[in-house]
């Protein structure tokens, strides 16, 4: 369990960093996911090789018709602001299309930073239920470690406890399952 934070973590700023900024990433979604062929999306294509409709510019060829061309897979996919976190965060705003030595690692801080900013929006969901000063603090100090106030070093990324913590998180809202009960009754 981590221990209760002294200072309050500013919420806003952290809900705000959920939000998928485009610009500011280097359409990681678009090269590190693994994709299969479905009604969702036109074609297959592994993980760590660029979509076919993916322009040397970044950008999305027909992100006007994706829907019309078999892609609303795309439409719908949030990385809930992973991308841009890492891109910027990680890596000050160079990508694997300047250095594609760094696509595999960028690749992976992608994923990691996906099932982070999971957690979040799972605990800022639990900050909207009545909960005790002491499991909101729980709930605050577990932001406080996904959301670094001064965002993640390098270092601290990659020394993160993703998997421990993911655990300690689920945990800690499953036992929450009274309150959400306790709530939708009144």
């Amino acid at each position: 369990m981590p221990t209760p934070s002294t200072k309050p973590h500013n919420r806003a700023k952290s809900q705000t960093a959920l939000t998928p900024d485009c610009q500011n990433c280097a359409a990681l979604c678009c090269v590190a996911l693994h994709i299969e062929k479905s009604t969702k999306f036109a074609l297959e294509k592994p993980a760590g090789v660029a979509c076919p409709n993916l322009a040397p510019t970044g950008l999305c060829r027909i992100h006007d018709t994706l829907k019309d061309k078999g892609f609303s897979g795309c439409i719908a996919y949030d990385c809930l602001g992973a991308g841009q976190r890492v891109v910027q965060d990680l890596y000050d705003g160079i990508s694997w299309q300047q250095d594609p030595s760094l696509l595999a690692q960028m690749s992976e801080d992608f994923a990691k930073m996906r099932k982070i900013h999971t957690l979040l929006e799972l605990l800022f969901t639990a900050q909207t239920l009545a909960l005790p000063p002491t499991q909101l603090q729980t709930c605050d100090s577990f932001i406080a470690q996904l959301f670094p106030q001064t965002g993640w070093t390098r270092a601290e990324f990659d020394a993160f406890p993703i998997r421990d913590t993911q655990k300690q998180v689920m945990d800690f809202l499953a036992a929450l399952k009274s309150h959400l009960s306790a709530q939708q009754t009144k």
